[in-house]
């Protein structure tokens, strides 16, 4: 492990050294090469651009292309910010203020206009379509972000999770492109289930089916209540369509691991290792913000970077036997889910 920490302070001094020198005297960094410049900010020169020409920032002494620049490194390193201020800041201060600017910014203009759910369109295919799942529109899963204990909340326990450390428990719902359609963010120690009933999603979803679409779903594992619109896996498969079923669910599910992967594979902020020292309404809004520039990535074709994680990154909990509503809702989904799993994963 000390060979490995080693290696990668090296890496970070050198990527410090050639930010310095890009910088250094109002030089261009769009004129590194683009290995370099996506290495040091995970985005394509074509997406920084966008980004600063579409931001509205508080006017100040700092140009704005170096606000975004200094934001975005720091998502990409996840390192604290004295190492990224000392590079081509003023200060540790300074770089705080860009951050924040910039992910305010991000997530008041861009998140809205990046991250949007499908509308219902019941002739429209499926995301998941080629796994077998007709009319599904994403798959959905959690992970905790990990921040630092909130000193000014009144109840700073409320964001400590099952596996002990305090951090945001980040809903995301992703397509099989590992594009992020919705994210809902609570506490740490907040239950999948009550996420999901919390979330703008869950209540969508209820009221497009209390309308009458009743052929529209969303994918979610164990921890997650039966509802009709909510495919679940079979606890207990008893035919070879339920079988057939749970393995293709598994297999969709997947993606959103991947998603969750590859978001925090490019933005080590993210990362538990890395840990937001930041209010948690602030640490909100750089969850947001790297969620919207996971999406720009996808959309400018830049390459994947699929970080490593442990099992504490996700959020795991005991499978939710029961509906958080009436009994009734509870068997209708059982319904609904056996009636699906007959009706597309029979011979």
């Amino acid at each position: 492990m000390d060979l490995i920490d080693d290696l990668e302070e090296r890496q970070i001094h050198r990527e410090q050294q050639i930010i310095h020198e890009l910088l250094r005297d109002h030089s261009n960094p769009f004129h590194c090469p683009d290995v370099v410049f996506r290495n040091l900010f995970r985005l394509p020169k074509e997406a920084v651009k966008y980004l600063i020409e579409n931001l509205e920032l508080v006017e100040s002494r700092l140009p704005k292309h170096l606000k975004v620049f200094a934001a975005l490194h720091f998502f990409a390193l996840g390192k604290c910010q004295r190492s990224v201020g000392s590079s081509y800041l003023s200060s540790q201060a300074t770089v705080s203020r860009c951050i924040t600017r910039v992910s305010n910014a991000i997530a008041a203009k861009l998140l809205p206009l990046w991250v949007k759910f499908p509308r219902f369109n019941t002739e429209q295919p499926g995301s998941f379509e080629k796994l077998g799942f007709r009319s599904v529109l994403g798959a959905i899963g959690g992970t905790h972000i990990a921040i630092v204990k909130p000193r000014q909340n009144k109840q700073p326990n409320i964001y400590k999770n099952n596996h002990g450390y305090y951090s945001v428990n980040t809903q995301i719902v992703c397509d099989q492109d590992k594009k992020i359609l919705n994210i809902t963010e609570c506490p740490g120690s907040t239950l999948s289930a009550v996420v999901w009933q919390c979330s703008r999603i869950g209540k969508v979803m209820k009221d497009n089916y209390s309308k009458g679409n009743k052929n529209t779903w969303l994918l979610g594992d164990s921890c997650y209540p039966a509802y009709p619109w909510l495919l679940t896996p079979f606890a207990s498969p008893s035919t070879p369509e339920e079988d057939k079923y749970n393995l293709m669910h598994t297999q969709a599910r997947s993606y959103v691991l991947s998603t969750i992967g590859l978001l925090k594979g490019r933005f080590r902020c993210l990362t538990k290792d890395r840990v937001l020292h930041y209010k948690p309404k602030v640490a909100l809004k750089i969850v947001r913000a790297c969620v919207t520039l996971h999406n720009l990535c996808l959309h400018y074709g830049a390459e994947d970077v699929e970080g490593e994680w442990d099992e504490s990154d996700l959020v795991r909990q005991p499978p939710m036997c029961f509906s958080l509503e009436e009994d009734s809702l509870t068997v209708t989904a059982n319904q609904v889910r056996a009636q699906y799993a007959h009706e597309n994963f029979g011979d």
